[in-house]
């Protein structure tokens, strides 16, 4: 529980190890940072209650999250370590932040209390492994579908479902004339046959005038 709760001051002296709170960063956490002077009267008020963090709401911090302590002479070496120039930049005190990887500096902007800060904690991280769950979840669907062979249904035919097949292609090919096409046939040979007899009647009267004419030149005659 300690780990994930460090204090960096000037009165320890010698060099301060900063890799813990990159570790903790570089692995998509995130750290919660106080940077504080001495002497100044808004930190001597903030960080009493930011201590109690640890101490009343150690078990509401989620393992996600780290909660640090950094005096301002220090935070120069802190912003080297995390290669984050926003930290050197700090120049108010106290200044409450949340570090992420790749992402500039969230200030704090609420009451400096107690129970406040450690509410702030909870949601910042609750939220991000809430989206972490989420992501993962769609991660794995994605992962399942592509992953997932499509079960192509193949059947071979028989010898004899060919030839059904291959007889009911016939069939359809050899249907039985519609009936507007007998009509059309019966009509046409409808039409032929009175051409016929037409034809005919008029063959007929053609031969009987002809005979008519010869019997009256031979009576003339």
């Amino acid at each position: 529980m300690k780990d994930r709760f460090l204090h960096y001051n000037t009165f320890e002296g010698g060099k301060h190890d900063y890799s813990p709170v990159k570790n903790h960063i570089d692995n998509g956490r995130k750290a919660f940072v106080i940077v504080y002077m001495v002497g100044c009267p808004p930190c001597e008020a903030a960080i009493p209650e930011w201590d109690k963090i640890e101490e009343e709401h150690h078990e509401k911090i989620p393992e996600e999250a780290m909660v640090v302590k950094v005096n301002r002479e220090l935070k120069d070496d802190l912003a080297k370590e995390l290669q984050m120039e926003e930290i050197a930049n700090i120049s108010s005190f106290p200044t409450i932040v949340m570090i992420e990887k790749n992402k500039p500096l969230t200030p704090y902007e609420g009451d400096r209390n107690t129970a406040d800060f450690a509410d702030w904690i909870q949601k910042s991280v609750g939220n991000s492994i809430a989206q972490e769950k989420e992501e993962q979840q769609e991660e794995n669907i994605q992962y399942d579908i592509q992953e997932t062979p499509i079960e192509e249904k193949t059947m071979e035919e028989t010898p004899i479902e060919e030839q059904e097949n291959k007889d009911k292609t016939m069939k359809k090919r050899k249907r039985r004339p519609s009936k507007t096409i007998k009509k059309k046939k019966k009509k046409q040979r409808g039409g032929k046959a009175k051409t016929i007899r037409k034809s005919k009647a008029k063959i007929t009267r053609n031969v009987v005038k002809r005979f008519k004419k010869f019997t009256l030149r031979k009576k003339t005659k």
